[in-house]
């Protein structure tokens, strides 16, 4: 899915090479004299991760929908063995190294990104819990390491390459650092040269069956910055994907416009949570895409259906233009807590079970949690969200800023 741009001087591949995910523009056009002004494209989320080409990826084969068990088609996937929701979560993951000059080092450090992505994400549950046997903190930093939210992960990702750490030494280097702080084993040296490491996790909705919608999470962060990232979440509206749960649903949130429902056949919402708006070192900190997309589904997409397992809209558009009106609108309102709170009003009647069947027993903790004033929709967007996307199949419908 990545685009190669084609520039025409040194001057040009150069700009390239600099371009980073800072929300820079690139400037196309050929030398002029000083005093004429160079056009200058603004660069979108999407054009963003496209211009980082190939990284090192540990990816997953899409899901065969015939097997049974969510982890046979994973080679790569995290073991949640100690949460309430105890589960194997197939994960892709893809990891970008640069220098201070912008030049791309992850190819030279294959073998060492591997490593740490082995010790990091392919943790042994069970071995992890007969080497903490007799710690009497064994539950609770089990029960840490299974609740890690993917974006701590890509965090502790690159805590490592960097060799400058922000997490509990068990956490980026194993059980055995819980009490053996100060060992060298514990400390790790890293990539002296990266200064800017960017990590990229793939979720699959087929295989997520408490959560639903296909996912990518772009983590970026400079040497020195560790508390300060940047992070673009892409979330892909569910056209007809069947997932492999015991509910076997066939999800299509897209809405119809101008009478048809093949308007897009792709949907995507793009999010950026801008560096430098507030701290981010544990999970805590992460905002949680559904924050984003839950009021989408229900208010501006899917709307209100018979039967939430099957295919089918309420929601209808003139055109596409009507469509960028009403997301606007709703984004509008969902950024600050005064009028958040009338997109929470509106979504009470969605958080049921008819929706969230899933959820089961967990329901009424996970309403309470999506619809606060803390830390949920009630909070506002701002001022995690920057820049909005929405984008119908290659085409960027609407943005909001």
């Amino acid at each position: 899915m990545f685009a190669v741009y084609r520039l025409v001087t040194l001057g040009f591949c150069f700009l390239a090479v600099c371009q980073s995910l800072i929300g820079c523009s690139i400037h196309i056009g050929f030398p002029v004299a000083s005093k004429t002004k160079i056009p200058i494209k603004k660069v979108t989320l999407r054009e963003e991760i496209d211009l980082l080409g190939s990284g090192i990826s540990f990816r997953n084969v899409s899901a065969d929908l015939k097997r049974e068990s969510l982890s046979q088609d994973a080679s790569f996937f995290y073991r949640r063995h100690f949460s309430t929701n105890s589960r194997v979560s197939p994960v892709g993951l893809e990891v970008w190294i640069f220098d201070l000059s912008g030049k791309p080092l992850h190819k030279v450090h294959t073998a060492t990104i591997t490593k740490i992505y082995n010790e990091l994400y392919r943790w042994d549950p069970e071995q992890w819990s007969r080497a903490l046997e007799h710690s009497p903190r064994r539950d609770e930093l089990l029960r840490a390491k299974s609740d890690i939210f993917w974006e701590s992960l890509q965090q502790h990702m690159a805590e490592r390459i960097f060799g400058d750490h922000l997490s509990d030494p068990y956490l980026l280097f194993g059980p055995s650092c819980v009490e053996k702080k100060t060992d060298s084993s514990c400390r790790g040296t890293g990539i002296t040269t990266a200064h800017r490491v960017v990590v990229r996790t793939f979720l699959e909705a087929a295989t997520d069956p408490l959560n639903p919608v296909t996912r990518t999470i772009t983590y970026e962060v400079r040497r020195g910055q560790l508390k300060m990232p940047r992070v673009i979440l892409e979330l892909d509206i569910p056209n007809g994907i069947r997932v492999r749960s015991s509910y076997q649903e066939i999800l299509d949130f897209r809405p119809e416009i101008s009478g048809r429902k093949d308007t897009f056949e792709t949907i995507k919402i793009f999010g950026e949570l801008p560096s430098g708006r507030r701290q981010r070192y544990k999970s805590e900190h992460y905002p949680d895409y559904n924050l984003l997309f839950v009021p989408l589904r229900h208010l501006l997409l899917q709307g209100e259906v018979d039967n939430p397992k099957e295919l089918g809209p309420t929601k209808q558009y003139n055109d596409v233009a009507d469509l960028k009106a009403a997301f606007l609108l709703l984004i509008g309102k969902m950024r600050e807590p005064a009028s958040s709170r009338s997109v929470v009003a509106d979504l009470q009647s969605y958080l049921v079970d008819k929706y969230y069947y899933m959820f089961g027993d967990n329901l009424a903790a996970y309403k309470s949690y999506i619809l606060s004033s803390n830390i949920g929709v009630g909070k506002g967007l701002s001022p995690d969200f920057g820049r909005i996307e929405l984008w119908g199949d290659e085409q960027l419908v609407a943005v909001s800023n």
